[in-house]
């Protein structure tokens, strides 16, 4: 993930839901070889690999409050008076391990020049 310059929370979720995994990024060949290794390690555990993959999918969040998102819907709220996304971002990042989120704005990778954004605090 640290070589391929992966964002972790969205590479754990994937990894937590098999249909997913045979995405391009988790096809190469150093990836593969870890995941052998990892698969070897859970067959170890009591529990089963589909438990193993639930806990996961409880405690990594579908939704990624990404900078230009709370960004957008800032400037719209004050810039527009619309206050639609704020309270869809709200929505998202009250419940953020909600499923119903898997695929949307709120779950996807910053493009290249969104990762680049950063914001400042003044305290």
């Amino acid at each position: 993930m640290h070589e391929q310059q992966l964002d972790y929370t969205e590479s754990f979720r994937f990894l937590s839901r098999p249909e997913t995994q045979n995405h391009p990024t988790f096809q190469q060949s150093d990836f593969l070889l870890w995941k052998q290794m990892w698969e070897a390690r859970l067959s170890r555990q009591s529990s089963s690999q589909t438990d193993s993959l639930e806990r996961m999918r409880l405690h990594n969040p579908v939704v990624i409050p990404r900078n230009h998102l709370v960004e957008n819907s800032l400037q719209e709220a004050s810039e527009k008076n619309d206050l639609r996304a704020f309270h869809l971002l709200l929505e998202a990042v009250t419940t953020p391990y909600e499923e119903r989120w898997e695929g949307s704005e709120f779950s996807r990778h910053s493009s290249e020049d969104q990762s680049r954004y950063q914001t400042f605090c003044g305290t």
